[in-house]
């Protein structure tokens, strides 16, 4: 039996002293090489490529963050100036609540101390007054007839009028009539007398009562009512 592997030994030696063999061998290691050479470089102009798209990505990340930043920005100080706006807003508004508060108890002070000097009379029966030349007069002479005043005073009535409201139907009750007295004094000494007399007749009319409601505990201290004397009438004469 023949050895086969001996001849390919010396085919290789053959192989390796023919010139146009080692040409070929040659070649075929340059076309390897450049092969490989073409594909890094490609694989480099991809890195290339990828890390320009990468940082182009990038800018376009930051002009955004960059955008939106501004905005935040300009919302923030949009909210502060609002805050601050607000903030005035509110103080101003808590200043007119006190001053409106003061004004109000000014003038509840004041028409409490306007209406110190009235007294309200109910149960005068409508157009009693007819006949007199005024209504101040027609007042005067019906509060000096029924209280029997002594000693004799002038009431300086200043104004009096009946209740401002409809005139009332002949079944209905008589508008109240309300006077200020120039002087608290004499409204007071009025008041005093229709307590003490009790019972006071005025044409078929006798009084029911008479009251200070300035002293209802009902009655907030700053809004204070008229004086009050109550007139029962069983006749409309």
């Amino acid at each position: 039996m023949e050895k086969r592997g001996r001849p390919r030994k010396n085919a290789t030696k053959d192989d390796e002293n023919n010139p146009n063999v080692h040409e070929q061998n040659t070649a075929s290691g340059d076309g390897a090489l450049e092969g490989e050479q073409i594909s890094l470089a490609k694989i480099l102009n991809e890195i290339k490529d990828f890390r320009q798209d990468s940082h182009k990505q990038l800018q376009d990340i930051k002009e955004e963050l960059n955008k939106s930043n501004k905005r935040i920005e300009e919302a923030e100080n949009r909210i502060d100036e609002a805050e601050t706006r607000i903030q005035n807003t509110e103080e101003v508004l808590e200043e007119m609540i006190r001053l409106t508060e003061q004004f109000e108890a000014r003038l509840n002070d004041q028409e409490g101390r306007a209406r110190r000097s009235n007294i309200r009379i109910y149960g005068v029966p409508e157009k009693a007054e007819a006949n007199s030349s005024d209504f101040i007069s027609f007042l005067e002479d019906l509060l000096k007839s029924t209280l029997d005043l002594n000693p004799p005073v002038d009431l300086q009535i200043e104004r009096a009028h009946r209740a401002l409201t409809p005139t009332p139907s002949a079944e209905a009750k008589p508008r109240s009539i309300i006077a200020k007295f120039l002087n608290y004094r004499t409204k007071e000494l009025v008041i005093k007398t229709a307590w003490e007399k009790k019972v006071v007749e005025w044409k078929g009319c006798s009084t029911l009562k008479a009251r200070d409601r300035y002293g209802e505990k009902s009655t907030p201290p700053l809004q204070k009512c008229p004086v009050v004397i109550l007139w029962y009438c069983n006749s409309t004469t």
